[in-house]
């Protein structure tokens, strides 16, 4: 099995998740379903310039068959909001 393109750490993936231009695809080990989520870092104009925030990430997930445009908007995340409570809202019930 290749681990090629894999995190080895909660640390490696959240740096990567949070470095502002993010697109993950995570996949159920027992069932194989994948979820593809797209996580950006809020822009903002300051001082006619545009800079990122880093205190808020927009995060949506892949609903059609368009890697590129077929995303759907699924929460804000606050820096100070862990990630799994994310993930958890993404669960079927």
């Amino acid at each position: 099995m290749s681990f090629a393109g894999r995190f080895t750490t909660v640390g490696r993936a959240r740096e990567f998740i949070l470095a502002g231009n993010a697109t993950i695809t995570l996949v159920s080990v027992m069932t194989q379903v994948r979820f593809t989520y797209r996580i950006r870092m809020k822009r903002e104009e300051y001082q006619g310039r545009f800079r990122e925030n880093p205190n808020l990430h927009f995060v949506s997930v892949l609903t059609g068959s368009n890697n590129e445009n077929d995303y759907t908007f699924l929460s804000q995340r606050m820096r100070t909001i862990p990630i799994m409570v994310i993930c958890q809202l993404t669960t079927p019930l």
